[in-house]
């Protein structure tokens, strides 16, 4: 507040008026007279600012104890998965055969099983009929280009193709029909080859679609850096085995030379296919394929059915010049090929089964995997499974097979609480966090006594050395804490042996450390004394302060072992476990729902505990504003006031100067 101006305007936030004067008439200082009087109306408005900001600061910290007890009921729902008191872990003995792990939320058996045997799990494979009964066979006397090879034969960049046995190189032209067909280009590599191993020979068998290299002399050399185009390979000599002697040599084709042609359009003379194929669509397990026999080729179609639905793996091989459809899941189970609304005859074409029959194709059905474990009698019992994780032969585990063995193995069953002891440690650092913070909010301050010597007429006194936490004498939250620190000491009968937390290793501190002054003393100083104060001290005292100490794993892991279902219903127990009763309050705490693996626990009120103490707060906060609005509002009343009561006494004293110069004129003239 501040003086008003003579239009009785005022300036509320200072109470300095926009217009000082002092008493022109008078010689009386009224700006100073009416801001001393100002200030003496808002004195009362700093007390009421400190109480605003001791409140503000009581808000800011509920609201960061509300963020740490959410913290808090986050670590219980972690906790509230009843699976993991139910894992347990497998060791193999023999990794490479076999390895162990446990399935979620099932019961195991702890201990040694012994594994005697085992087999893999195969997949169901449909194998297309013979290359040679699908595509056309090579004739010979046509030029290489144009008969039918599975892989084209080419020359490469040149035109003219190059290939190299025993060191002689042969040259060929793919387009030639009289030098460039096989039966000419084989009768000219034999005799080519002959002039520097007379026992070569060069053949071509129609009966089993291969090229023969023999010797009766020396050994077989294929291939040279120098050679161009892809005779070798066409002839799949390239990935055939070399019998080699000292005296001999023998290379044949590694498989069939003629036949389907996977790269080329699914065209009838393109792919060397004896049936055409039609446009149309075909089925494998229900998914629906389309085909354009003049866009696609056999590889075309192969990679749609990988990437669709129909859960099978197509492949061709090139060795064998044959398709094969292998299920994606092991065990014996179906693949079904063709359905009643199929339009293109591409299964049949290529040698695979379809609605009408399985023309020319080979199935071989998965068969399951196999566990055979040894009985403590002394037998043992065979166990099955459609695919290589055997679930059945171990309660709560599964034996994932990777070889075939015969070879005896074990697996070590034992419960695993690693999630468990993890998710305990979490909740013991979520509440430890919060309870300190809790006892640091309601701290009380330090009080130091001064105690006076009577001898040097010194009274005794006493000092605060510090302020004591922000809730302070706020019983709400002293009663959220001890209820806190009670829950945590939860009791729960477990058919007939009780559980708490300390049982179980979680332990709570059996002391706790306070700040206390030392006591002050008195100092002679000549005829008076003077007070030393005393000094703040750490005291270390007996009892608890709420808090956990760290978890004994020792103590845990006997208790868990030798009573799982009793730690587990310390926890879980829907009526008294710690989880329950907890979460239960924590939700009426905060305000927030505590959402436990079993669904949510405790009432949401329409207003919590700790929102009720701040609205508490925020209205005392409001009220404190309008008391310090209504001061600020009087004090301009009366700065107003006084400043027109200063006008008029300087108009008046004015006056009275006027007259009496007059008066006294008058009187010097002798006129009066």
């Amino acid at each position: 507040m501040s003086g008003v101006s003579n239009t009785q305007t005022s300036n509320i936030a200072t109470n300095v008026g926009p217009v000082s004067f002092s008493g022109i008439s008078s010689g009386i200082d009224w700006n100073a007279v009416i801001q001393k009087e100002t200030a003496l109306s808002l004195a009362p408005i700093t007390q009421y600012n400190n109480q605003i900001t001791s409140l503000t600061a009581k808000n800011s910290e509920l609201i960061k104890i509300n963020g740490l007890l959410a913290s808090v009921q986050s670590a219980l729902v972690n906790l509230s998965n009843p699976a993991q008191f139910q894992t347990f872990t497998g060791t193999s003995s023999n990794p490479t055969a076999a390895t162990a792990t446990s399935v979620p939320g099932v019961g195991a058996n702890p201990g040694v099983y012994t594994v005697t045997g085992d087999t893999l799990a195969t997949t169901t494979q449909v194998t297309s009929a013979p290359a040679d009964t699908v595509g056309k066979q090579i004739a010979g006397n046509v030029a290489i280009a144009s008969d039918t090879f599975q892989i084209t034969p080419t020359a490469g960049t040149s035109g003219q193709g190059k290939f190299t046995v025993d060191g002689v190189t042969l040259t060929y032209s793919p387009t030639d029909p009289i030098n460039g067909n096989l039966d000419s280009i084989l009768a000219n590599l034999q005799t080519a080859v002959q002039a520097v191993d007379v026992g070569f020979t060069a053949s071509y068998s129609s009966v089993t679609d291969t090229v023969t290299f023999q010797s009766s002399d020396a050994p077989i050399s294929i291939g040279s850096p120098a050679d161009t185009g892809n005779l070798i390979t066409a002839l799949k000599l390239d990935i055939a085995s070399v019998a080699n002697s000292p005296t001999s040599g023998l290379v044949q084709s590694a498989g069939p030379i003629s036949g389907l042609n996977e790269l080329e359009t699914l065209n009838q003379n393109n792919a060397n296919l004896i049936t055409a194929v039609t446009a149309g669509t075909f089925s494998i397990n229900g998914v629906s394929f389309s085909v354009d026999p003049t866009q696609q080729s056999v590889n075309d179609i192969l990679q749609k059915i990988n990437a669709s639905s129909a859960g099978v793996i197509a492949g061709y091989n090139t060795v064998t010049g044959q398709i094969t459809i292998s299920n994606q899941q092991t065990g014996p189970r179906s693949v079904v090929f063709g359905s009643p609304t199929d339009s293109s005859n591409f299964l049949s074409a290529l040698g695979l089964p379809d609605q009408s029959g399985a023309h020319g194709a080979a199935t071989q059905v998965g068969q399951q995997a196999s566990v055979t474990l040894q009985n403590p009698s002394g037998g043992t019992t065979t166990y099955y499974s459609g695919s290589n994780a055997v679930t059945n032969a171990i309660p709560g585990i599964s034996i994932n097979l990777l070889s075939q063995t015969s070879t005896p193995f074990t697996i070590s069953v034992s419960q695993d609480s690693t999630t468990l002891v993890n998710n305990i440690q979490n909740f013991a650092s979520a509440y430890n966090v919060a309870l300190n913070e809790l006892n640091a909010a309601i701290a009380p301050p330090v009080v130091q006594q001064n105690n006076a010597t009577t001898s040097k007429n010194l009274t005794s006194s006493s000092s605060q050395l510090t302020g004591g936490g922000p809730l302070f004498g706020d019983f709400s939250i002293s009663n959220l804490r001890d209820r806190l620190i009670n829950l945590a000491q939860t009791v729960v009968n477990s058919n007939g042996t009780s559980f708490s937390l300390s049982s179980i290793g979680l332990q709570m501190s059996s002391t706790f450390s306070v700040l206390q002054a030392t006591q002050a003393g008195a100092q002679t100083n000549g005829t008076n004394g003077t007070i030393v104060s005393g000094q703040l001290t750490t005291q270390v005292m007996q009892g608890t302060d709420g808090t956990f100490l760290p978890l004994d794993l020792n103590a845990f892991q006997a208790a868990f072992a030798a009573n799982p279902s009793g730690v587990q219903d310390l926890f879980l127990d829907t009526n008294f476990g710690v989880l329950t009763q907890m979460g239960s309050y924590l939700t009426g705490a905060t305000g927030s729902p505590t959402l436990l693996f079993s669904g949510s626990v405790g009432t949401i009120p329409a207003v919590s505990l700790i929102q009720a103490d701040e609205n508490q707060n925020t209205d005392t906060i409001s009220s404190v504003q309008q008391f310090i609005q209504q001061l600020q509002d009087s004090a301009t009343q009366q700065a107003n006031l006084l400043q027109s009561q200063a006008t008029a006494a300087e108009t008046a004293i004015a006056g009275y100067q006027a007259t009496q110069a007059q008066v006294t004129q008058l009187q010097n003239s002798g006129q009066l």
